[in-house]
């Protein structure tokens, strides 16, 4: 199992994060919140899985903007790079194989959790070749096929968020809802967010992660399950703090619910309450007095209040 910090739990972090908190640019805040509204909404009401250590802005961002709210529990990252998984090295070695499955039931991504949950799986990942979402929803069929569960009530309640650089539309034109694994899903499950080319580069290549990679080598590997040690790691643990607390301010989940009303999807009744959520997880709760309460704090008073003297 690969360690990953938890943010959200600040007396584990200890010192790792004190001092003065790690600055983010605004160009990159802004783009940030528009990128994690469209993947929301494309998403849908669904659980948001994140792949890999490229979305790790998107998580930290929004824990901090879901805190206290009825979507605190549908966000997960899975640290996986599948680029080398599926090579005859790793067919031949059943450990491997039973190393993956074990990763994706630590998050309740099992056949039996994903075809019987309350909520679709929506699996969210940096498009580059494709490769990553092919393996993995073929590895969760097969997983189905094996266990005796419905393979296709699985892939029914799977969806495909793809965070891919933004192009000038064309004939030319590659996309990747034309590979071959992506030709067994629905088209509406199948949906592609497009961002700017330096943020794209920004998420997967320029950023420090705050976990080591993970690629199949080092699945069995026990050195994984141990806090990740040097600068670049405590770097970006305090960058990932700064997305998470910027995420659970008060004007920060204004503009994101602002940003989730301008989408289409306002339209279903899911995503107006989550940015009614929004709006008021930071404001302070207002506590209403009905009739009856007033009457009983006034009784009491009449009851306390001293009496005076009778006069002789």
């Amino acid at each position: 199992m690969n360690f990953r910090w938890n943010i959200t739990r600040r007396e584990q972090l200890g010192r790792l994060v004190d001092g003065e908190p790690a600055e983010v640019h605004a160009s990159v805040v802004d783009e940030l919140r528009m990128c994690c509204s469209r993947v929301i909404a494309m998403a849908g009401d669904a659980r948001l899985v994140f792949i890999g250590r490229s979305p790790e802005y998107l998580f930290d961002y929004l824990t901090g903007a879901f805190a206290n709210t009825s979507w605190t529990n549908r966000l997960a990252i899975v640290n996986l790079s599948l680029k080398e998984f599926g090579s005859k090295s790793d067919e031949l070695a059943p450990a491997t194989h039973l190393a993956l499955r074990e990763q994706l039931a630590a998050h309740r991504l099992t056949p039996w959790d994903v075809a019987s949950g309350a909520h679709p799986v929506a699996l969210i990942d940096l498009i580059y070749g494709g490769e990553t979402f092919g393996k993995l929803t073929g590895c969760l069929i097969a997983w189905a096929t094996a266990s005796g569960v419905g393979w296709r009530a699985v892939r029914r309640r799977i969806r495909i968020v793809g965070i891919t650089e933004r192009q000038r539309t064309g004939l030319r034109l590659w996309r990747w809802r034309t590979l071959d694994w992506a030709s067994s899903y629905r088209p509406s499950a199948l949906k592609g967010v497009s961002v700017p080319y330096w943020f794209w580069t920004h998420l997967g290549d320029s950023t420090k992660k705050v976990s080591r990679p993970n690629p199949p080598a080092r699945w069995c590997d026990p050195e994984m399950e141990r806090p990740p040690r040097g600068a670049d790691f405590i770097e970006a643990l305090r960058i990932a703090v700064a997305l998470h607390d910027l995420g659970r301010s008060r004007t920060e989940r204004d503009a994101l619910a602002a940003a989730i009303s301008a989408q289409p999807a306002v339209r279903d009744a899911w995503c107006r309450t989550l940015a009614a959520e929004l709006r008021a997880a930071s404001r302070p709760k207002r506590i209403e007095r009905t009739f009856g309460s007033k009457q009983r704090v006034r009784s009491w008073r009449r009851s306390t209040r001293p009496t005076s003297p009778v006069s002789r």
